[in-house]
């Protein structure tokens, strides 16, 4: 909702019709290409999802949302 700048009931009514949180968010993010594909894409996000699995809130929300505008939803 902070990144596309939409109201909470508009998200909720949104995820009630899609019914799938994932699809929800990729239909309200923009489209972007990736630099990183298919098989990498996965390998590239569970890498650094892992790494950050001892950071805190503020940079685990950066890497989520900077890798959203930047990537677009995988």
């Amino acid at each position: 909702m902070e990144l596309v700048s939409i109201p909470g009931w508009l998200f909720t009514e949104s995820y009630s019709t899609v019914g799938d949180l994932a699809e929800t968010i990729a239909l309200l993010l923009p489209e972007n290409i990736s630099a990183v594909q298919g098989e990498e894409a996965l390998h590239y996000y569970i890498e650094q999802l892992m790494n950050l699995s001892a950071a805190g809130e503020a940079r685990k929300k950066n890497f989520i949302t900077t890798s959203w505008i930047e990537d677009g939803p995988c």
